[in-house]
């Protein structure tokens, strides 16, 4: 069991972990991923020591143009963000779908189940494609400043018809339209991509 603080609260969608309180581990991953708990993300960052140690880790793996320099506290304040490029987030889905990122068998397992339970933007890559189309997957999303939202994102591993899966990664950035058209767009670009890889030969 992990306590949490009133050092602990934190900005961000409604429905956070509400402090003082106490979880486990697994049940702050589930929170950070499934409902983009703020909260529980700045609590593990914390755990493993910092965002320093998860941007090391990513260097480890091999995984470049994927910055972790602030926690959600540090960024709601203004002092900073991190960053990623969609290439480096295909480069670890696809690490992550073919269990190259030195997790045990137990808890890759668990990654993928937990992101494909992921409850935020059903309307991003999962808008167009096919009911029931299985999508283990993590959205960003930032606040609207003068008229534009710098990230609507979206990544995941996308099953194919075949049993294969498609690393996709789409980042709307800096968009001054509405929140329906950036995820449509969303939407749009992986259903190209879905008919694109499922019309491919294996």
């Amino acid at each position: 069991m992990v306590a949490l603080g009133p050092a602990d609260a934190r900005r961000g969608p409604d429905g956070m972990i509400p402090v003082p309180a106490k979880r486990t581990v697994r049940e702050l991953l589930e929170a950070m991923l499934i409902n983009s708990d703020n909260v529980a993300c700045d609590k593990l960052l914390a755990l493993l020591g910092g965002p320093g140690a998860v941007d090391a880790r990513m260097r480890a793996i091999g995984i470049d143009g994927i910055t972790i320099r602030h926690s959600e506290l540090d960024i709601s304040a203004g002092r900073g963000d991190n960053t990623a490029t969609p290439a480096a987030m295909v480069a670890l889905l696809t690490k992550i779908g073919r269990r190259q990122v030195g997790l045990s068998p137990a808890s890759a397992t668990l990654l993928e189940d937990v992101l494909l339970r992921v409850m935020t933007g059903p309307r991003r890559l999962k808008g167009d494609l096919p009911p029931r189309t299985p999508v283990a997957h993590k959205t960003g999303t930032s606040e609207t400043r003068d008229g534009k939202t710098d990230a609507t994102n979206d990544v995941g591993l996308v099953t194919l018809p075949n049993g294969h899966r498609a690393a996709v990664a789409v980042f709307v950035h800096a968009s001054p339209a509405d929140v329906a058209t950036r995820e449509r767009t969303i939407a749009n670009i992986a259903r190209a991509a879905y008919d694109e890889f499922s019309a491919a030969a294996p």
